[in-house]
């Protein structure tokens, strides 16, 4: 059985795939939102079409802090299955909806303690940027899958809505050998 893994940068800048929305609403995320953070209540959500199952043991989120000096922090903060459901995502602007499974990933225990190291450092330092990263494998993909349409939501509070970060993207799978 072939092993597919896929990574999913969400880096809030260089992907035709991430909305204006979403831009506009981390460019005034600063120290205090990050130190505002109940781990939590941090969520991803994850949708792949029907037929596509994601590994929720396998999938990370990511979160890098640099420093106005260049000094990086990165911790990767597992996540845990919270459910899944079928909804309908749009395939794009002139394209039909598309059936898919939404997965609903919280942190971890673990991930959680990441988290509240991460948020130690942010309220030491001078923060001059941020990167969030999802790294999630499948758990199954169809026999002759060779690309995959992908949605990634987050959201850093129970009470704020889901902001989208990927939007119909679409990523090749890269084949390991041996």
């Amino acid at each position: 059985m072939r092993v597919l893994t896929t990574l999913l940068a969400l880096i809030l800048s260089g992907c035709a795939s991430i909305p204006l929305s979403t831009i506009a609403h981390f460019s005034t995320f600063n120290v205090q939102s990050i130190a505002g953070i109940a781990p939590d209540q941090v969520r991803v959500r994850i949708a792949v079409p029907v037929g596509y199952e994601v590994d929720p043991a396998q999938s990370q989120l990511t979160i890098s802090l640099t420093t106005k000096t260049g000094e990086t922090v990165e911790r990767a903060m597992e996540l845990r299955r919270l459910g899944v459901t079928k909804i309908q995502r749009s395939a794009g602007m002139f394209s039909h909806e598309v059936s898919v499974n939404s997965y609903e990933l919280a942190l971890s225990p673990h991930g959680v303690q990441n988290m509240l190291q991460l948020q130690q450092f942010a309220l030491a330092e001078k923060l001059g940027a941020y990167r969030f990263q999802v790294n999630t494998k499948f758990a199954s993909v169809p026999a002759n899958a060779r690309s995959i349409q992908i949605w990634a939501d987050i959201k850093l509070a129970l009470s704020d809505p889901y902001v989208k970060v990927i939007d119909g993207g679409e990523i090749e799978f890269e084949q390991k050998r041996g």
